[in-house]
């Protein structure tokens, strides 16, 4: 499955629109005004509420339904290892030095990957997994969100 997000400024509280591959709105991604509440995001009529701490280098992301229950644990490595768990499950995701790209793998398999496209002067994040997880889907943005938020407040 892939699905497009607009790739915007990470500073910006608009909300942000996830799209399918015939760029139909499947989704959304809600960024608070505030820092205090949580991230709402909504893919295929699911709504998940997604916790972080921006304003900490150790970025971490961890996206619950909406009964509380954790789904996923997001979390910003060093430089191009990074982490996903979910459900007690380890996943790790490799990212290039220098460009927008992170492939996702589950016991040296890649399931997934984000990059950095563009389409009709805007550019966008795809992300293509083998399988329809919603999850996966939104680890990989807050994670892409988490490397590129983490390199502003380094600078």
């Amino acid at each position: 499955m892939t699905y497009y997000v607009e790739y915007k400024k990470v500073v910006q509280t608009e909300p942000l629109e996830i799209l399918d591959e015939d760029f139909n709105q499947v989704g959304s991604i809600t960024f608070p005004s505030n820092k205090k509440d949580d991230i709402t995001a909504q893919l295929n009529n699911v709504i998940y509420l997604v916790e972080s701490n921006r304003l900490k280098l150790n970025n971490r992301y961890i996206i619950k339904d909406v009964h509380n229950n954790v789904k996923a644990r997001v979390r910003a490595g060093v430089k191009i290892i990074h982490s996903i768990i979910e459900q007690d499950k380890y996943f790790f995701v490799k990212s290039a030095i220098w460009k927008l790209f992170y492939r996702i793998y589950d016991d040296r398999k890649m399931i997934g990957d984000l990059r950095l496209i563009k389409r009709d002067h805007k550019r966008y994040y795809r992300i293509t997994l083998q399988d329809n997880n919603d999850v996966f889907t939104l680890a990989l943005f807050f994670l892409a969100h988490a490397v590129r938020l983490k390199a502003l407040l380094m600078t």
